[in-house]
């Protein structure tokens, strides 16, 4: 049975020295128990601004903590995500992040069932999902496999001969050498694939450069930065 005397709400924690602001939801039978949010990017905010500066505001009440779930899920959308990329410390939609286990009803119940699951797979290797499958793929596909040519070559040079140890350190020299080689070409396209959709941003009150999604560049140039590796004069 719920506590008649809990208040659930959302919420809107405010760093009063640049304004950047986390929402949140959460229950508690007083509402002045300092709570500030538990997002990972927040608390590090917390951590280096202090917590005298930041200031939580109540936005919304819910009776319960499913109406609140699913406020918090209409809330914190997509595109509210997009349209304050810059100045919001949330990385997630509503429903998705945060501390989803604290102030749940049921975390009795969700604690047997993670510990009977803990015991079935004690000592079993965890499952690779398909979408970890396909990036491990993908990234095998963009190494430098040796040609059939030399791969020849390397045999017949190694078929029935005594190597001395003047030779095997020549030839680890070689292959040292080959693997830095292949390296380098490997992170050249790695670096390629990622800056697909990109664009470079420069901001000249704090001398950075970047690069960003161009779904983001927008909100990058209305806080100051602008497009292109420097300004131009």
């Amino acid at each position: 049975m719920e506590n008649i005397n809990k208040y659930y709400f959302l919420y809107k924690t405010v760093n009063l020295i640049n304004n950047k602001f986390y929402i949140g939801i959460h229950s508690s039978n007083c509402l002045d128990d300092k709570y500030l949010g538990s997002g990972i990017i927040l608390n590090k905010a917390i951590k280096k601004y202090g917590e005298e500066n930041f200031k939580r505001e109540i936005i919304y009440f819910a009776k319960d903590w499913d109406e609140l779930r699913e406020l918090e899920s209409n809330f914190i959308t997509e595109e509210f995500l997009k349209v304050n990329y810059i100045r919001c410390y949330n990385v997630s939609t509503g429903g998705i992040g945060g501390d989803t286990f604290t102030f749940n009803p049921n975390k009795d119940e969700i604690r047997i069932k993670k510990s009977i699951a803990s015991k079935a797979t004690k000592g079993r290797r965890a499952p690779v999902s398909i979408e970890t499958r396909k990036k491990i793929s993908e990234k095998a596909k963009l190494r430098l496999p040796k040609s059939i040519e030399t791969r020849k070559k390397l045999s017949i040079s190694m078929s029935g001969k005594i190597k001395s140890e003047n030779h095997k350190r020549k030839i680890g020299d070689s292959n040292r050498g080959n693997k830095r080689i292949d390296l380098v070409e490997y992170n050249k396209k790695y670096k390629s694939e990622q800056l697909k959709g990109t664009v470079w941003i420069y901001n000249i009150e704090s001398d950075k450069l970047k690069y960003v999604k161009k779904e983001y560049l927008n909100n990058y140039l209305n806080d100051g930065w602008v497009l292109g590796m420097r300004r131009k004069i």
